[in-house]
């Protein structure tokens, strides 16, 4: 029996890729369920980003943001996601030019996709990527699909996408639907 654990956790090591064994506890420093307060303190305390509170939204989830949020080459627009005062989401605004190598960088760090298709090089599509049983998730969209939405023109290219990186705790879904059953059953008692 020892034998085959052995093999197991070899076979792990040495296919990282296909056994992901644990969800995203966090992103860098920042832990999944640690308060607004901490999360606050390492962003000032390493001088991080420059960190704004854009409050609650009218489903209780509260938003801090930063639009130097360092990632890359360059700083961008980064949040972090908190309910009753535990984070939650992680989410890094990815430009154009970035989409397909941090495809492979996700796909190198984080193995196949667990969820979503990868696109063909050069062919990207607006739609949702998730690793790491979708812990970590790239989504994809079109920055003009607002504007040619009146002109009825479905042609794009590569550089008319953006993408969101988000790193996301496992219960962060489950917490937001219950949270949204809780209001919907307090509206139709």
């Amino acid at each position: 029996m020892k034998n085959i654990s052995i093999l197991i956790t070899v076979i792990c090591v040495t296919f990282f890729s296909e056994c992901t064994l644990l969800a995203v506890e966090g992103y860098k420093q920042f832990k999944w369920g640690m308060s607004l307060n901490e999360t606050k303190k390492i962003v000032v305390s390493k001088s991080f980003c420059n960190l704004k509170d854009s409050g609650k939204d009218s489903e209780g989830i509260h938003t801090l943001y930063c639009d130097n949020f360092p990632f890359g080459e360059h700083p961008r627009l980064g949040f972090f996601l908190f309910i009753d005062d535990r984070l939650f989401r992680v989410g890094i605004a990815v430009r154009a030019e970035e989409i397909e190598p941090l495809i492979e960088v996700l796909n190198k760090q984080f193995g196949r996709a667990s969820s979503g298709d990868i696109p063909r090089k050069g062919q990207l599509e607006v739609g949702t990527i998730g690793w790491d049983n979708d812990t970590v998730i790239l989504k994809i969209s079109n920055v003009l699909k607002v504007q040619r939405q009146a002109k009825q023109t479905k042609r794009h290219s590569n550089s008319d996408m953006q993408a969101v990186l988000i790193y996301s705790s496992s219960e962060f879904e489950k917490i937001l639907r219950d949270r949204r059953k809780s209001v919907l059953e307090k509206s139709v008692k």
